[in-house]
Parts: structure tokens; sequence; C-alpha cells
């Protein structure tokens, strides 16, 4: 881990922005505890990018199912 040893620890929020007469927009802010350091993204990708920068960890993988291929626990 680039910031000291052990897990890394992030605080991340999604939400939809509704926009009158345009599609609906996903937004969300992401941010690293240990450090304090924090962004906004409108990508999955960005807010694992940011993830990837802070750890030693990647998101490969991540995108190997779909939405529809992923059965959500009840």
């Amino acid at each position: 881990m680039r910031h000291g040893e052990g897990a890394a620890s992030f605080v991340a929020r999604i939400w939809l922005e509704r926009h009158q007469n345009a599609d609906s927009v996903w937004r969300g802010h992401i941010q690293h505890v240990q450090s304090g350091e924090e962004r906004h993204f409108c990508r999955l990708t960005e807010l694992c990018a940011f993830m990837e920068r802070l750890t030693d960890a990647t998101c490969d993988g991540l995108w190997d199912q779909k939405p529809d291929d992923v059965e959500l626990p009840r």
C-alpha cells in the first residue's frame, strides 16, 4: 500500500442527477479515509482509477460481468 500498511478505506457516494428534457446522469464522490484525498466522478472507471492510484490493488476483473449477469443477494 502506498499510504501505510494494511487495508485502505474509501467512502463513496453515488447519486442520480435528473435533468428536465435530458437524460439522467450518474454522479459520484469518493474519499480516501487515511489521506482525506477526494474526487468527484461521473464514470465508475474514474472511481476505480482513483482507488488504484492510492493502493497497490487493481480493478482488473471488476467489469467482467454485465449488470444483468449479476445475481444480487435478497
